[in-house]
């Protein structure tokens, strides 16, 4: 439990530092505008997991300073150029197999003029034709954004598996 504290204390200090002014509320046209951006992220998303990532990669900050610590593990990608090849990378991944699901449960989100973020608990199903199998696969994810030219873009993603306290993966 001590290393999700550990995790956490970054996301919390950015949230209390930056989003002083952050609501949920989805009754005026800003929240408006941000929900449909989360429909957008979670249309895009079960595109990726289905082999086709562009409209994922779309929403994304085509910067430098972009990052992702994605949740099959390796290096903390920093810069367009990396997240754009690993995003392919892995679209393709679950491109491989007969057909995905995602679903996503939000724990938390929120925006301020500039900024916002989502944390959220993701679950994607694999089914495998060949072995008659599958795979579900849980994952904590949590993500910041910024409005930039009037659209919200991803500066970061971090997902993880979700582990439970015994140690083992959750499915």
């Amino acid at each position: 439990m001590t290393n999700v504290k550990l995790l956490l204390m970054p996301v919390i200090l950015f949230l209390l530092l930056t989003l002083p002014s952050c609501t949920t509320s989805t009754a005026n046209t800003e929240g408006e505008r941000f929900g449909e951006f989360l429909d957008a992220f979670d249309d895009a998303i079960q595109l990726f997991v289905n082999g086709e990532p562009e409209p994922f990669m779309a929403l994304w900050a085509q910067q430098d300073r972009t990052t992702l610590a994605g949740g099959l593990g390796g290096e903390i990608e920093a810069g367009w150029e990396a997240i754009g090849e690993r995003l392919i990378r892995v679209s393709g991944m679950y491109g491989q197999f007969d057909q995905a699901r995602y679903s996503a449960h939000r724990v938390a989100y929120g925006f301020g003029e500039r900024f916002g973020y989502l944390v959220q608990q993701e679950e994607i199903e694999i089914d495998d034709a060949e072995t008659g199998t599958t795979a579900t696969r849980f994952y904590r994810a949590s993500m910041t954004f910024e409005r930039i030219l009037g659209r919200w873009r991803i500066v970061h993603r971090q997902a993880d598996l979700h582990v439970v306290e015994d140690g083992g993966l959750r499915d």
